[in-house]
């Protein structure tokens, strides 16, 4: 039987080769008939260049491997402590809480096997969330049907939103919202408003659905609390809306099956979002003139006034010009007559 050639030696002097040879051509090139000290440096500092970067590559690779090594080692210690205490609890009146504790650890273990997590909440929410934004890579559609505000008060919803502007911007991903607006009077506060110009502004599209128009009432039962679906491989329900966030997490095949013919549904009968704002902020500016006349006159009104009316008057003035810009942001510009 022929012995197999052993080719260690090649494995172990690999890493060198390229400094090695780097120093052989410059001293060539220094030496009859080249005579060219200026070549030699030139590959003595690329030489220099590939052994440097080839010693930053390999540092990296141990590095991550050590860190790998080491939350897998963390996994079996935390395993073996969980066991210890586990056995340790021998006191009579305990025994019954620890076997209930077990089981419900078992529960979630189980459920995680099968691709399921029926219960994120608080801050491993938003972790995990935003984790799976910055995973995207095809698509993300999303339901929401939170009041608007939420997304530009509560700083994590702010987070999640930007991982979101993020993966469309800079990955190219299809970046889709439909929001269910509940309560359209809540529109009229600049901070709800927000949240549709910022998609606007961040390639994400985004609709809007009211409930009134959504009559089939297994579409509602899916989408009344909203959700999201990430590259058709993760689905997120939302339970629970801010400070008390909670959500339902699953990779079943057939749950985002579910979900994706729910969004499919409910996008063919939104509004474009932009759509929807000029019309809303239309409607309500001219519901103000008829009482205010124009907003100059509203200001010059505002400026003569004293106490709680003159208050009110600014309040409604601040509104008016909020609209007003906002309107100007969604409205389509006219275009130019013909010369």
């Amino acid at each position: 039987m022929r012995k197999k050639r052993d080719t260690g030696w090649f494995e172990k002097f690999l890493p060198f080769a390229e400094p090695v040879l780097a120093a052989i051509v410059g001293l060539v090139s220094l030496l009859p008939p080249f005579n060219r000290p200026d070549v030699a440096v030139i590959v003595w500092a690329v030489g220099a260049l590939f052994t440097v970067s080839s010693i930053s590559t390999r540092k990296q690779i141990v590095t991550e491997l050590k860190e790998s090594f080491e939350e897998e080692l963390k996994e079996v210690r935390d395993a073996s402590r969980i066991l210890s205490l586990y056995s340790g609890i021998q006191d009579d009146d305990l025994i019954q809480l620890k076997r209930e504790t077990l089981s419900r650890c078992l529960a979630e273990l189980d459920n995680l096997s099968r691709g399921i997590a029926p219960d994120v909440r608080g801050a491993s929410f938003y972790m995990w969330f935003i984790g799976q934004f910055k995973k995207a890579r095809v698509s993300i559609s999303s339901v929401s049907s939170m009041p608007e505000s939420l997304w530009v008060t509560y700083e994590l919803e702010r987070k999640s939103l930007e991982a979101n502007y993020e993966a469309a911007e800079q990955r190219g991903v299809d970046a889709r919202r439909i929001f269910v607006v509940q309560d359209q009077a809540l529109l009229l506060s600049a901070d709800a408003r927000q949240v549709f110009l910022d998609h606007l502004a961040h390639k994400v599209k985004a609709f809007v659905a009211l409930p009134g128009q959504i009559t089939d009432r297994t579409l509602w039962e899916l989408v009344k609390e909203g959700f999201v679906i990430i590259d058709d491989r993760v689905l997120l329900v939302d339970t629970s809306h801010p400070p008390d966030t909670a959500g339902r997490m699953s990779k079943v095949a057939s749950d985002i099956a579910l979900y994706r013919k729910a969004f499919d549904q409910l996008e063919l009968a939104s509004i474009p979002a932009a759509k929807f704002l000029e019309d809303f902020l239309e409607r309500h500016v001219a519901e103000l003139e008829p009482r205010y006349g124009t907003l100059e006159s509203l200001k010059d009104r505002a400026t003569q006034a004293t106490g709680e009316e003159a208050k009110e008057l600014r309040s409604v003035c601040e509104m008016w010009e909020a609209m007003v810009q906002d309107l100007a942001a969604v409205k389509p510009p006219k275009a130019k007559a013909p010369a």
